[in-house]
């Protein structure tokens, strides 16, 4: 099954496409469960009303349960300079969000999917 990973806000939108024996509802379900693992929430500092940081200790949690350190690009920077927060990008958060539901559901497998898009206009449509 193919399913999309979408974050959107002020009018930009972004996403992430993964294949996986999962459906939608199973993937939340154990993000729900790798929430309570870490003992925070990524979509809580993400959403609209958020700076798009994280609290460094929160991404020292990530990174204690085997989140790839490579992949949060302000880690190492936020560290050095003593920082509260790390900065993160659409591809982090997505790839943070399906992190904890690995860490919810150890049998939860993915692979992202590289999707070519063709933009055919429509907008008159909307």
């Amino acid at each position: 099954m193919n399913i999309s990973i979408e974050m959107n806000g002020y009018e930009s939108s972004d996403r992430i496409t993964i294949t996986t024996d999962y459906n939608a509802e199973q993937i939340k379900t154990a993000f729900a469960k790798g929430v309570e693992k870490l003992g925070f929430n990524i979509t809580e500092f993400c959403n609209v009303d958020a700076e798009g940081t994280i609290p460094l200790k929160y991404a020292d949690k990530l990174i204690l349960h085997g989140f790839p350190i490579d992949i949060l690009s302000d880690y190492v920077f936020s560290v050095k300079c003593e920082f509260d927060n790390v900065s993160l990008n659409t591809y982090e958060f997505a790839n943070i969000y399906l992190f904890t539901a690995k860490l919810g559901d150890s049998n939860f497998t993915y692979q992202e999917l590289e999707i070519e898009t063709i933009q055919i206009g429509g907008g008159g449509l909307f």
